[in-house]
């Protein structure tokens, strides 16, 4: 993909509501590489536990058949065994601020709102204090290649300044 004949690079927030939910919760985030890298269980199969139980009122007791498809589709084969209930205690070891997620004055919608203001942020920043054209998919930035360096900053910052943590980010 190019803008303008130029080579682009995509800029990606790492696990974005996670990192976001570590920020409101003032947990600093856990010093590793991959933040769904736990307890020797496949990432997605974290993820998506993370992911179904964020866009919840509680924590499901069943692996959502939705959510089923989601890790088969992936190339995932999750064991029969490994039940939503089995992992939760694993999962909230790692991750203490998801414990009480259903009292929390935040939801889904929050992190969700959030993210929006980041990139929205990050894209009206780059375009009107640098000349820098850019898209957006979810939490992706896309820009040229000659302006990644500002809008790997500028990203950080507007991340920064909304939810007082620093994300990580992953160029592609």
């Amino acid at each position: 993909m190019t803008i303008g004949g130029e080579e682009v690079v995509e800029i990606d927030i790492n696990a974005s509501y996670l990192t976001i939910l570590h920020g409101i919760s003032d947990h600093p985030l856990p010093n590793r590489d991959g933040l769904y890298a736990i307890g020797g269980y496949d990432r997605t199969i974290v993820k998506a536990w993370i992911t179904a139980n964020i866009g919840h009122h509680g924590f499901h007791k069943r692996w959502p058949k939705n959510v089923i498809q989601e890790i088969q589709d992936s190339g995932i084969d999750k064991p029969a065994e490994l039940t939503m209930r089995l992992l939760q205690p694993v999962i909230l070891d790692h991750f203490p601020m998801i414990a009480d997620w259903s009292s929390q004055k935040d939801t889904w919608a929050d992190l969700m709102f959030t993210e929006s203001e980041i990139i929205t942020g990050t894209m009206t920043e780059l375009m009107h204090f640098y000349g820098i054209t850019c898209f957006s998919v979810h939490d992706i930035i896309i820009v040229r290649k000659s302006g990644q360096r500002i809008a790997l900053e500028t990203l950080e910052d507007q991340f920064f300044r909304r939810n007082s943590i620093e994300p990580r980010l992953k160029l592609n």
